[in-house]
């Protein structure tokens, strides 16, 4: 009976001295909500270049769509890219896709392959859309120096003879 006494009260004494010795985290005033550091966070921002932009591509009865703006991000792990943000609103009552085709930039085509954009948003709805041009090993990307250019289709799935185009090309 001593013994299992003895072992309990070992046992007690070391989880008590074990919980004192944990670290304690302390919490830096300069974090974002993602737990980075005011210098991860410049670090981050140096490696991707934003370009604010503001253009109104199409204001009508049907839809509102803006190119708000362009990020040129680094990222070792999924290659670098470049992502163009919209603000897209459906003023219809149906479901509409929002596309882009013919994309080009300085004047030169991109690579469809590279380009990631498709956005849906419902009846009377508004959505945020990015439209992404990938980096891989066999294409680069586009400098973007001059200008972007394409056209924003949109278009229903419910309905096939709802299709719209707004040609944009946008002057650096």
């Amino acid at each position: 009976m001593k013994k299992i006494v003895f072992v309990f009260l070992l046992v007690g004494m070391i989880v008590i001295s074990l919980t004192g010795c944990g670290d304690s985290e302390e919490v830096d005033s300069s974090s974002n909500p993602d737990g980075e550091t005011g210098e991860q966070v410049e670090m981050q921002e140096e490696q991707n270049k934003v370009d604010k932009l503001e253009y109104i591509i199409a204001d009508d009865e049907e839809i509102y769509a803006e190119l708000v703006e362009i990020r040129y991000l680094e990222d070792e792990i999924w290659g670098n890219s470049i992502e163009l943000s919209f603000a897209l609103e459906n003023k219809t009552d149906q479901t509409l896709e929002f596309q882009t085709r013919e994309l080009s930039a300085d004047d030169k085509m991109i690579d469809d392959a590279t380009v990631v954009f498709s956005e849906e948003v419902a009846g009377g709805k508004k959505a945020d859309g990015v439209l992404e041009i990938m980096e891989f090993e066999d294409t680069s990307l586009p400098k973007m120096e001059e200008n972007i250019e394409f056209i924003l289709h949109v278009f229903s799935w419910d309905d096939y003879d709802y299709e719209m185009d707004y040609p944009v090309k946008v002057e650096f």
